[in-house]
């Protein structure tokens, strides 16, 4: 069992999009308002496990597992325009949160000996998970100034209030069989069948703040608003909401391998058939496109392996393999959620992602834990799933999965360990880079031959990287480990590159996360036979995390978060350093 109650904040800048304009240079970034935002959270997880393991005879064992874990988390958000400070209005925004999750599963397993070359096992697992927010509050208190900047006025606007609960169960069986004839061949056969559901519930309301005067009543505090639903209206549920809905996904595959030794050399082949069906249905009203679907996909899935040892400590390994990436709920299902920055939204039309993956690899186990390893690799994908902005109205967007196109993604990486005696490094660093062409729309003007301008919208290719892909992904630990004091520690420093967050719709608008470094310290003493003590504190240098438009910066300097004259920083979150402390009985 563990137990973990841990408090994290933190501070936000954000600048909110707006429709991009064609001067003083085509597609120019443009927002609507600054959020200067602050979060407060405090996470509590409860795990609980236990495995037992039963042997019938030497040739029968059954295993049950089970597991079930809670996070609770509650969560302020406070956040403010100070562009609108001293003008005429300035509302300050609060939201509460609480949250629950919880998932059960429990796991059957059988091993089996049929003869001495044939063997079976089998796994029957069944998972619940739950996740319900009977608490989310939304208000916003407006502040009005004169001409002098002198508060006159504070009122409280309609307040929002949300319940959501969704529940999913999932029902798997695997059945496999392993066939040895001859001591150097394996050949393996089996399936799996799987059925997953799931019922999403959501409501909301407004508890408006209207007096018998036609004007917003004065705020003093929460406690003692008087609140009423004006119109009635507010006092029911959304008939058409999109975010109440069931869905379910089937699961049936097959797959027969061998694995064949020859020498130095082993071969390792087979084919997997997948069928899928992934179907939903939501309240919707019946005359919206997509309120109900339906979809059914087969994919044969073959792969090859080739590994040759050079040594008894060095391996060559080649291998190529068809793979697929199925689409979740909430991209598939027309679903609409409020986020803490953008409304996120489903789309029905989503394709699932399909890829040809090739590998190259070495390696090299010496003494103890030191090893060496170095591969290049590169995949073809299909209909990759990438979240970008899709406009709603003029002045506001939604963040939707879409399918851009095919794009590739090569590279290399290499790992190392290193020991000598307590001391020990360990290393690795991974190029990838990634190509995806898309048509994007470009605004600019366009002058007449009488001198007269005009803004013109057109259609121009990008070639830009995977969204979420860093070309430079690198770690570096230093270790230090004693047996006989019991005691281990370790200091790392982790490099993600910068990398596509959002895909914007505008050519060259895309959201860039600035490349990241962050340094962690952790550290594990054994103090009395079955009992450890653990430390550690993650973010040492207090790193921030930075997204940028990469656009030339026309904001002055004192603008909130700007650093740099050739982007425009968006978004700027700082989380600070967390420290982490237990206690751990292992029996």
């Amino acid at each position: 069992g563990s137990y973990q109650s841990l408090f994290r904040g933190t501070n936000s800048i954000f600048y909110v999009p707006d429709e991009p304009a064609a001067l003083p240079a085509p597609n120019t970034f443009l927002f609507q308002e600054v959020q200067i935002r602050k979060f407060s959270n405090q996470q509590k997880r409860l795990g609980l496990h236990a495995k037992i393991e039963y042997t019938l005879n030497k040739n029968n064992k059954i295993t049950l597992y089970n597991l079930f874990s809670q996070l609770d988390e509650f969560q302020h958000r406070n956040y403010h325009n100070p562009l609108g400070a001293g003008v005429a209005t300035n509302d300050i925004h609060d939201r509460s949160k609480f949250t629950r999750q919880r998932i059960y599963n429990s796991t059957l397993r059988g091993d089996h000996y049929l003869t001495e070359k044939i063997k079976m096992d089998w796994t029957l697992v069944y998972s619940i998970a739950t996740s319900s927010t009977p608490a989310w509050s939304d208000m916003n208190v407006r502040y009005r100034y004169d001409n002098n900047s002198v508060l006159v006025s504070q009122e409280l606007l309609p307040v929002t209030q949300i319940w959501t609960n969704n529940k999913d169960q999932d029902k798997t069986g695997y059945l496999n069989f392993t066939y040895m004839p001859v001591h150097n061949l394996e050949i393996m056969a089996g399936g799996l069948e799987r059925f997953k559901t799931r019922n999403n519930v959501y409501t909301s309301y407004e508890l408006g703040t209207l007096t018998s005067g036609g004007s917003y009543e004065t705020y003093t505090s929460i406690d003692k608003a008087v609140f009423n639903f004006t119109p009635a209206t507010n006092a029911y549920a959304n008939p058409n909401d999109p975010n109440n809905y069931t869905a379910k996904e089937n699961i049936t595959a097959f797959y027969a391998q061998g694995k064949y030794n020859i020498g130095r050399l082993q071969l390792l082949g087979g084919v997997r058939n997948e069928l899928t069906l992934q179907e939903y249905h939501s309240q919707l009203t019946v005359y919206a496109a997509g309120r109900d679907g339906k979809i059914t996909y087969s994919d044969l899935l073959p792969s090859m392996h080739f590994k040759y040892a050079l040594s008894e400590k060095q391996n060559v390994r080649l291998s190529y393999y068809k793979a697929i990436s199925r689409p979740n709920y909430f991209e598939f299902v027309p679903t609409e959620i409020s986020g803490d920055v953008f409304t996120e939204a489903g789309n029905y039309k989503i394709k699932h992602t399909k890829a040809d993956n090739y590998d190259l690899r070495y390696e090299m186990f010496s003494q103890g834990n030191n090893q060496l390893l170095a591969g290049a690799f590169y995949k073809k994908i299909y209909d990759p799933i990438e979240y970008g902005f899709v406009p709603v109205t003029v002045s506001s967007s939604n963040v939707i999965p879409q399918n851009y196109g095919t794009a590739t993604n090569y590279g290399f990486e290499f790992v190392v360990t290193k020991y000598l005696r307590n001391w020990g490094v360990s290393a690795n660093y991974t190029y990838t880079k990634s190509s995806l062409i898309q048509a994007k729309k470009y605004k600019a003007t366009v002058t007449a031959s009488d001198g007269s301008t005009t803004i013109q919208n057109s259609l121009r290719n990008q070639d830009r990287p995977l969204q979420g892909q860093s070309n430079h992904i690198a770690n570096a630990s230093l270790l230090y480990k004693n047996p006989k004091l019991g005691f281990d520690a370790q200091l790392s420093w982790v490099y993600t590159g910068r990398r596509i967050n959002i895909v914007s719709p505008y050519k060259d608008l895309d959201y860039w996360q600035r490349g990241f470094s962050q340094i962690d310290f952790s550290a594990e003493k054994k103090i009395y036979k079955k009992f450890q003590l653990f430390v550690k504190v993650t973010n040492l240098l207090d790193a921030p995390l930075i997204t940028e438009v990469l656009n030339p910066n026309y904001l002055s300097s004192d603008s909130p978060g700007q650093d740099r004259k050739k982007s425009i920083v968006v978004q700027k979150d700082v989380f600070h350093q967390t420290f982490l402390a237990g206690l751990r009985f292992k029996y």
